[in-house]
Formats: structure tokens, sequence, C-alpha cells
């Protein structure tokens, strides 16, 4: 009885420890709000797993090896519960590339359909790029947005993709508007789908498929390397 209590608690410590990896970018960086959130329903789950661990491994008793499988079990509900409500998925990405994404958003223009998406790759760590993904019908491109200037301070994560990220068309069919918005950093670009040109714009124009860009805005906005 007392091996199959250490068996459990080790890989209990095991995947909490994963858990805590998974929500830090495997310690590269700290937790953002919404991981220290998750962290702290686990710290508090352990605190009841590990003493009743101790208890069962102590009284070699079937029934107390059935509550710690039951504290475990509730352990992993309460977590999973706490990372759906902060990041929308039951378990954390095992990844070693911290990637978050606005989820796709659907553009129809000029008869045709344009998929976009906004992904965060590693946003708290020095390595961190921005990509505008987007798809018109056969593969998946990407062009880099200069959205963070240093290592993101925090963001709010996106239940829709227009809580992130918004295309709009110009009168260039391979010509969109990009706001980001305030819930990541809130910025403004002018991209090319085609040649992959970003222009960095001051403030938002407004644009459309029957009106051109601002001449103020225009003159705001300056070529990204």
């Amino acid at each position: 009885m007392r091996k199959f209590v250490v068996s459990v608690t080790l890989l209990y410590t095991i995947g909490a420890i994963s858990v805590l990896g998974f929500l830090s970018n495997w310690f590269r960086y700290g937790f953002s709000l919404e991981g220290m959130l998750v962290a702290a329903s686990l710290v508090i789950s352990m605190f009841v797993v590990l003493p009743t661990a101790i208890f069962a491994f102590r009284r070699r008793s079937s029934l107390f090896s059935a509550v710690l499988v039951a504290a475990i079990l509730g352990s992993v509900l309460v977590v999973a519960t706490a990372h759906r409500g902060a990041f929308g998925s039951w378990f954390p990405s095992p990844y070693l590339n911290h990637i978050e994404s606005s989820g796709i958003a659907v553009l129809d223009t000029n008869g045709k359909t344009l998929r976009y998406r906004l992904e965060l790759l590693n946003p708290f760590a020095t390595s961190h790029r921005e990509y505008l993904i987007f798809n018109r019908g056969t593969s998946d491109e990407q062009i880099q947005l200069p959205i963070f200037d240093n290592v993101s301070s925090g963001y709010l994560n996106a239940l829709q993709p227009a809580e992130w990220v918004v295309l709009r068309p110009t009168t260039d069919d391979d010509v969109f508007q990009v706001e980001i918005t305030y819930r990541v950093a809130e910025k403004f670009f002018k991209v090319n789908l085609q040649t992959k040109e970003v222009v960095a714009l001051k403030r938002a124009a407004r644009l459309s498929p029957n009106k051109a860009l601002d001449p103020d805005a225009a003159n705001s906005a300056a070529p990204v390397s």
C-alpha cells in the first residue's frame, strides 16, 4: 500500500511541477495574471493533497489511499477549471514556445474570403515575436508586426478575435489596415498581403473600400523594416 501511495504522490508532484512549467514557459519568465490564478489554485490543492498523502503513508490503510486518490482527482478538477476560466482551455500547452492566438476571424471583401488571426510568440521573453497569420484560400502566410517594443508587461486574453485584432479593407485588394486593440497594445498598421510590407500608423485611419487613406494619417505613417 505504501508503494501505491508513494507512486501516486510522486506522479502528482511531477504533474504539478509540469503545470507550473507550462504556465511560465518552462520557467523562462514570470507568471501572467491568469497564470498566477491557476498557480494559486494548484498550490492550495497541494496543501490538501500532500498532507493527505503523508497521512495515508503512515496509516497503510486502503481507505486513506482512496481518500488520497479522491483528493488528487479533486485537485486536477479544480486546477483544470481554473485554467479553463483563465485561458479558455482545460489544460496548458506543453510546447516549449508559448504561443497565444486571437482565434480565427473571417473577412469577406470583394467576393473573396480572408481568414486571419494574431499570434503572440513568447510574449514575456526577449525572443518575443508577433505575427499576423492570414489565409486567402490556399495556405497560411504570416507577416511580422512590431507590436511590443520591449518584453510585454501583460495583455488581456481574447474571447473572440476582434478583441485583439481587426482588419479593414482598402481600395487595394492586397492592402489592409490592421488595428491592434488596447487588450494587447493599441497600435495601427497598414499591411500589404502580397509584398508583406508593413507601415506603422501613428493614429487610426479608418479605411474602407470607398475611402482612401487620410492624408494626415499618411503623413504620420512610417515604414517598418
